[in-house]
């Protein structure tokens, strides 16, 4: 409630806040009101009486609405109520809510919302039975709602959700047991001349493996409760910022707030524990297994037969002895080397598969969204093209105004050669083909030239041959989006394989005659899979969108027979689309019968479309941001770990005359060698994973695999750029110290 109370008896009611935003004179609390209710009816085409409801606007396609009147009744008006999520700014009336007792009359009918105190999949079977029990016509369900609590009426859809989850959550878990284990490797490899001392002194193999194993407990007890605080607080802020969205994007009122539960937080610390004591366990079984003398000499991290450290001829040539040396070291430092390509082929599989997985829920998101990029459509209607584009252009001048394009629309048929016809629709093509040869129907849209022209500068296409009226072309858009039938997927496919250059013969089909009469050919200069505003990609299988400019729309529209009226739809974007409207309606108001305008506010619908979006970005983005630090947080301590502890290693070169020239040299080079090793071995991985996650999607949204080429050479880049970093901070540290204190440098 805005002002004023809820009715309290079938004599009260309360009206729409929309009708005090848009009226000059606005009804008071407590005005009695005498309303005649009815039907609102207008007459079909057959001469039939339709019956019209709030999805149809007012004197739609210059009909002549009437409303049929069933009784007239007294009302006093008590208050005032906000938009709640079923009254949409397209309806051409404000709903004006009364009071009901629950008893119906005989022969009415009354629509039963109901809450539930828990929220489960029995719902449906409980709901359906019940309706089968107290003969209720139908049951319908708050779909949305209910998938944003986890609860899916669909097996399929359930399943798919559940996978996805799956693979993400092993994804993450493995990886992150990968870096923590590659971690625990180099530290104990490094470290076995202290657990080899240790064992010479009578350590038993149980205490060195509890060694190990004691301070990965130490480390989780220190970094469970701070990673358990760390997700609270972030999960906190980001409620803070992102509830008014939600609340509107959801049509709720109820905040977002942090839960705390018992076994949500001992699922996290079970999780966590097991994972850090997966990854220090082979460590640790290593490290008991170790004698005192191999553990003293180091002889099992360190291989120097001429098999294990031989090196391609190649690399000499074209590397030089810095080259050679480079994957020596590599080859013969195995432990060290195997747990840094781990742990870099996992940060890629990490980065690259958690991106997909983002991009593909946006992608999702994307689909199921109606795609609206403006705020009012107005359908004008004339007796000519020239009247239309009057009123068009009148319309894109008014007073705040953003963004604008006028598009004018020609059904038209065409047929498309057997090759360029995409398999899917030739295997549920119904109709028959004629001389190797399929039809399609084409929506021919011709833009006012400033739309035109910002289209063309975005797709880079050449705006004087879409305006040659000699020889006239289109850009086709191959792309369609739409509901599968019977399966409720929704589907993005190729439209139709035809190229540019192709000549389309296309055909007008006359209701008259109930034929199709020749219109004039056009040519396809360019193909695109984006649409201007206004354009939607939502159309069905065997069809198109040809974009054209008015002067070959109106060049097609000369050989029109039977065009009694012209029209045209002006789509417009605002910032402030309720003052829009009324200066519209002034507009309106200003031409006589011969100009028709018939509009749209589809305002609040962009709105929750734009912050949905939002919120996925914000989602996807943290989620992708957070995965990166972890990573190459990781990534840098792993590199620059096992560099400082070569020090006495890197000090033996350079005593033997080494410069510093040729040691930063063979210092890029590992990280050159290490980054393309992790690159070979975590791509394929990532690709196949990538796939799988594609496939789940697939279950409910259809749409073409390809692989994220952006992110794939961003990860890639990140490789060799935080590898080469590490090893220059490493290096550097080295530089800080001699190279006798080095040569005495114990690992202990």
């Amino acid at each position: 409630m805005v002002k004023g109370r809820l009715p309290e008896n079938e004599t009260e009611l309360i009206m729409h806040e929309a009708f005090w935003l848009e009226e000059n004179d606005p009804i008071s609390i407590s005005d009695q009101l005498t309303l005649d209710i009815g039907q609102r009816t207008a007459a079909s085409a057959s001469g039939e009486d339709l019956e019209l409801g709030q999805n149809r606007p007012l004197n739609y396609g210059g009909e002549t609405e009437s409303l049929l009147v069933e009784q007239t009744r007294e009302y006093t008006v008590v208050g005032v109520y906000r938009w709640t999520g079923w009254q949409t700014t397209t309806s051409p009336a404000y709903s004006a809510l009364s009071y009901t007792d629950g008893q119906l009359a005989s022969g009415l009918q009354a629509n039963a919302f109901v809450q539930l105190g828990r929220l489960d999949r029995g719902l449906f079977d409980h709901a359906k039975a019940l309706a089968l029990r107290e003969g209720i016509d139908e049951v319908e369900f708050n779909d949305t709602l209910l998938r944003y609590a986890g609860v899916v009426a669909s097996d399929r859809i359930r399943r798919m959700i559940s996978v996805l989850s799956v693979i993400i959550l092993t994804i993450i878990v493995l990886g992150s047991i990968s870096l923590i284990y590659n971690t625990f490797a180099i530290s104990v490899s490094e470290r076995s001349r202290q657990l080899g001392m240790l064992s010479s002194i009578g350590a038993t193999k149980k205490q060195k493996r509890n060694t190990v194993l004691f301070e990965g407990a130490v480390i989780g007890a220190v970094s469970i409760p701070l990673g358990l605080a760390a997700g609270l607080a972030g999960m906190q802020v980001t409620f803070w910022v992102i509830n008014t969205s939600l609340q509107e994007v959801l049509s709720v009122s109820q905040d977002l707030n942090v839960v705390i539960s018992f076994w949500g937080i001992a699922a996290a610390v079970a999780v966590s524990s097991l994972t850090l004591m997966g990854s220090t366990y082979l460590p640790a079984k290593r490290a008991s297994s170790m004698t005192a003398i191999e553990a003293i000499r180091q002889s099992e991290d360190i291989k120097m037969t001429v098999k294990d450290v031989k090196t391609p001829y190649l690399v000499n040539r074209l590397f030089g002895i810095e080259g050679e040396l480079a994957l020596k070291n590599l080859k013969r430092n195995k432990t060290s080397y195997r747990a840094i390509v781990l742990s870099l082929a996992t940060s890629l599989l990490l980065f690259l598969s958690v991106t997909y997985f983002t991009t593909s829920f946006s992608k999702s998101m994307e689909m199921s969204q109606e795609g609206i990029a403006y705020d009012i459509s107005v359908t004008v209607q004339a007796e000519d093209r020239s009247g239309v584009r009057e009123v068009s252009n009148l319309l894109r001048t008014l007073e705040g105004v953003e963004a604008f394009s006028t598009v004018s629309v020609l059904d038209a048929r065409t047929w498309i050669d057997e090759e360029d016809v995409p398999s899917y629709y030739l295997d549920q093509m119904t109709e028959d083909s004629v001389d190797g040869r399929y039809p399609y129907y084409v929506m021919v849209n011709g833009l006012d030239d400033h739309t035109l022209q910002v289209y063309a500068e975005e797709n880079d296409l050449d705006m004087s041959r879409l305006t040659d009226s000699t020889d006239p072309s289109a850009v086709l858009i191959d792309l369609i989006r739409y509901e599968e039938s019977g399966t409720s997927n929704i589907v993005e496919r190729t439209a139709v394989n035809t190229a540019s250059g192709t000549d389309l013969e296309l055909e007008e089909y006359v209701m008259e005659t109930e034929d199709y009469q020749q219109l004039s050919n056009i040519e396809v200069a360019d193909t695109s899979e984006r649409v201007p505003l206004g354009v939607s990609l939502n159309i069905f299988p065997g069809s198109f969108h040809l974009i054209v400019s008015n002067v070959v729309f109106d060049q097609l529209m000369d050989s029109v027979e039977n065009e009694q009226i012209a029209s045209a739809t002006v789509y417009l974007a605002s910032d402030d689309p309720i003052q829009l409207q009324r200066s519209i309606e002034e507009v309106s108001r200003t031409y006589g019968q011969g100009i028709q305008l018939s509009f749209y506010n589809v305002y609040a619908q962009r709105q929750r479309e734009e912050r949905m979006m939002t919120l996925v970005t914000v989602f996807t983005s943290a989620f992708v941001l957070l995965i990166t630090i972890i990573s190459a947080a990781t990534l840098f301590n792993t590199v620059s770990t096992s560099i400082i502890l070569r020090k006495r290693e890197f000090a033996m070169l350079k005593s033997m005359g080494m410069t510093e020239k040729s040691f930063s040299k063979m210092i890029r080079l590992e990280s050159l060698f290490y980054g393309m090793k992790s690159i070979l071995l975590g791509l394929p991985i990532s690709v196949l994973i990538m796939y799988a996650i594609y496939r789940q999607w697939a279950v409910k949204f259809i749409y073409a695999f390809e692989l994220p080429w952006a992110a794939i050479a961003a990860a890639i880049i990140g490789v060799f750029l935080l590898t080469g970093l590490s090893m220059i901070y490493a290096s550097r540290k080295l530089h800080q110290s001699s190279i006798i204190d080095s040569l005495k440098q114990e690992n202990i």
